[in-house]
């Protein structure tokens, strides 16, 4: 009745969780349920293998071409990026000091003497009361110009295949300071010298005895009962 007790909490360990303090113990003496544990284990190893080979498959022959552009790119973007910022400061700084010496007193500065500008002499015409329809000269009207429209050209535009075709392609996002491990994954993809990661199972076998974790020790906390503010003290009393 013991071992059946402890049926639920045997898969957990075997994936790898710490058994209880009171499984631990149990198991230090019962070699049965140090063996079933053990075989839950091994059916987990197996099917974490199963998804790993199924995970680690052969790339496209274009994800290596595409990651090394990747790296490159962040590479000559890092190295050019102190050269902006200090020629971006730069710009930045002479642009308020040409603000600063323009809002200054007296920081306009003359470009030249002024040249006195005098307005033509205006005489007076002929009163326009006074002239008669057939004194006035005759005004030529002006000739309505057509213009003929020039023909546009047509051009034919072709489908941009190559930016649909990059769109639908993911993209090879490179966290910070992970290149070199980056380029280390890509070459070995495909290859199985890496192993993939375990899914299910995690921790070490049981095969000895498993020690109970130490019991967490909680002091007693007393608890002071509170006292009601709106009743005084000589209440209380009475």
């Amino acid at each position: 009745m013991s071992c059946e007790r402890f049926e639920e909490e045997t898969i957990d360990v075997a994936a790898g969780r710490p058994p209880s303090a009171a499984f631990g113990a149990h198991l230090a003496g019962c070699t049965a349920c140090r063996a079933r544990v053990n075989e839950q284990r091994h059916v987990l190893e197996d099917v974490d293998r199963v998804m790993g080979a199924g995970l680690n498959v052969a790339p496209s022959p274009d994800l290596a071409a595409r990651v090394e552009a990747r790296l490159r790119e962040r590479d000559d973007r890092s190295r050019w990026r102190p050269v902006w910022v200090a020629a971006m400061a730069a710009v930045l700084g002479a642009v308020l000091l040409a603000g600063w010496m323009a809002r200054r007193p007296g920081g306009e500065v003359p470009t030249g003497p002024r040249q006195a500008t005098t307005s033509p002499e205006t005489r007076p015409g002929p009163d326009q009361s006074r002239v008669t329809p057939s004194d006035r000269p005759a005004t030529p009207r002006a000739r309505a110009v057509t213009r003929p429209r020039a023909a546009t050209p047509r051009v034919a535009v072709s489908a941009p295949r190559r930016a649909a075709a990059i769109a639908t392609e993911p993209l090879v996002l490179v966290p910070p300071g992970q290149g070199e491990a980056l380029r280390r994954f890509v070459a070995n993809l495909g290859r199985g010298t890496r192993p993939a990661p375990p899914l299910l199972v995690a921790g070490a076998s049981v095969d000895g005895a498993v020690e109970p974790p130490p019991l967490l020790e909680i002091p007693a906390v007393t608890v002071e009962p509170l006292s009601d503010p709106t009743v005084s003290p000589e209440r209380s009393q009475r």
